[in-house]
């Protein structure tokens, strides 16, 4: 769903507030923006977190591997989109 999304006027979560995600993997399809609010209340209570980007990129890089025989380094990829994105916002 959008919910979530920057352009989204539903800004809800998929759990309710008052769900603890302490010792918890969270993981988000949306990557725009990267911290939703479902991710930054798994960051404020210490859940690992998974991001619609770190998704989008991995996607990317499996497909690259299958077309190409190359498996890219997705923490170079992801390093450097978050810097682009960071800039952009920034801008």
């Amino acid at each position: 769903t959008p919910v979530g999304m920057r352009d989204s006027t539903d800004v809800k979560i998929p759990v309710p507030e008052d769900v603890l995600l302490t010792d918890k993997i969270v993981f988000d399809f949306i990557y725009n923006p990267v911290e939703t609010e479902f991710i930054k209340k798994a960051i404020k209570e210490h859940a690992k977190t998974i991001s619609g980007l770190e998704l989008l990129i991995n996607q990317a890089a499996k497909s690259f591997e299958i077309w190409f025989g190359i498996l890219p380094d997705t923490d170079n990829v992801n390093r450097e989109v978050l810097s682009k994105i960071n800039f952009l916002e920034k801008s």
